[in-house]
């Protein structure tokens, strides 16, 4: 007989969509704004609430849109949580180049 895996809801969070929090998120905003000293973007709030609620989420966002700031605020409220940031290194330095340049 093979084990049962369990099954955990996957969310996908798109920083170019708005999305709706809940009141229990706001509160939780409200007091990272009290350390972080900005605003979370609904898509932040979205991705932070699905993670409270003990999913899995896939965030797509692109260069400084502020993904360091929802693993951050995890890492505040689960420190046993696994986080994977995959950050495409070469092709950022390749972009942050490609501006300096004249």
């Amino acid at each position: 007989m093979t084990p049962r895996q369990q099954f955990r809801l996957k969310r996908f969070v798109d920083a170019d969509t708005e999305y709706a929090s809940s009141g229990e998120t706001e509160a939780f905003l409200d007091r990272l704004q009290s350390v972080f000293k900005f605003r979370a973007y609904s898509w932040q709030a979205h991705a932070i609430q699905c993670l409270r609620n003990g999913n899995d989420v896939l965030v797509r966002a692109g260069t400084a849109s502020g993904k360091s700031f929802v693993f951050q605020a995890m890492a505040l409220t689960k420190p046993k949580a696994i986080v994977l940031v995959i950050c495409p290194l070469i092709a950022l330095m390749e972009n942050q180049v490609r501006q300096v340049q004249f």
